[in-house]
């Protein structure tokens, strides 16, 4: 994958994961967590190529992890401690 579409899907990792903060944050639970959902997907993304994110020193393995536990205490939030569990284990894996 070209530099240029790894430092996109970084970008839109950082945008999704920073709207579904604010959301999170006003006790928006349903939309924090889609947004956390689409962050998760940009952060697999990047997963997928590292290789190029080391390259372009994009920290993959940490995006990925934060990606996680912004779902697991959504979870938690929303009173789901079984799915925040799995999630957390989800980032240790």
């Amino acid at each position: 994958m070209s530099d240029s579409c790894i430092i996109s899907l970084e970008n839109q990792w950082k945008t999704k994961t920073v709207a579904a903060n604010a959301l999170f944050n006003r006790d928006d639970f349903n939309a924090a967590m889609e947004g956390y959902n689409e962050a998760l997907y940009k952060a697999e993304a990047l997963n997928m190529h590292s290789t190029d994110c080391l390259r372009v020193r994009v920290p993959y393995i940490q995006i990925f992890i934060i990606s996680c536990n912004n779902l697991a205490y959504t979870f938690e939030a929303m009173g789901d401690l079984e799915a925040a569990d799995k999630m957390l284990k989800r980032s240790v894996y």
